[in-house]
């Protein structure tokens, strides 16, 4: 158990000095999309493929599916951590609007990274409305703060 424990500890170190951490590319799968949507799909999957590698993500089945969201949603992710699934919309409107749509994947993913601990946490609040709305609140809060922090590597097809 210690030795998981350290693992996962030093993982982000290891991420954030470049060495590399042994993940497998997880499995990525896409629905069919519209043709004009087809360039994006790809960049969107490319980036997953890259930042889920360097996450340690290599168990994972993950889903990637472009709609319509509400508002101005740009993603939504559904994770199931026991058996390594998950499903992540993107809006393709919103998503195009993004200057790194990179980071939305980072942001994503970094969900799914969190899923377990969070939904944890969200137990831990049982039925007390104002501690679930905290949790969620600091969760969201936590995802966004480390997908912009500037440490991380921009995808290969960037850094030209």
């Amino acid at each position: 158990m210690l030795g998981r424990v350290r693992h996962c500890l030093l993982l982000p170190v290891a991420i954030l000095l470049g060495v590399p951490t042994g993940a497998r590319a997880q499995h990525v799968q896409a629905a069919p999309v519209e043709p004009k949507y087809a360039a994006m799909q790809a960049e969107l999957i490319a980036y997953t493929r890259y930042y889920g590698g360097l996450l340690g993500l290599g168990q994972w089945t993950i889903e990637i599916r472009l709609d319509s969201l509400p508002g101005d949603f740009l993603a939504n992710t559904l994770s199931q951590p026991k058996i390594y699934q998950a499903l992540t919309i993107f809006d393709p409107e919103n998503v195009a609007q993004e200057r790194e749509p990179w980071r939305v994947v980072l942001h994503e993913l970094l969900h799914i990274v969190t899923a377990q601990i969070h939904g944890f946490s969200f137990r831990l609040a049982g039925d007390d409305d104002q501690a679930r709305t905290l949790v969620q609140y600091m969760f969201e809060d936590l995802v966004q703060r480390m997908a912009i922090w500037p440490v991380w590597p921009k995808p290969p097809k960037e850094n030209k």
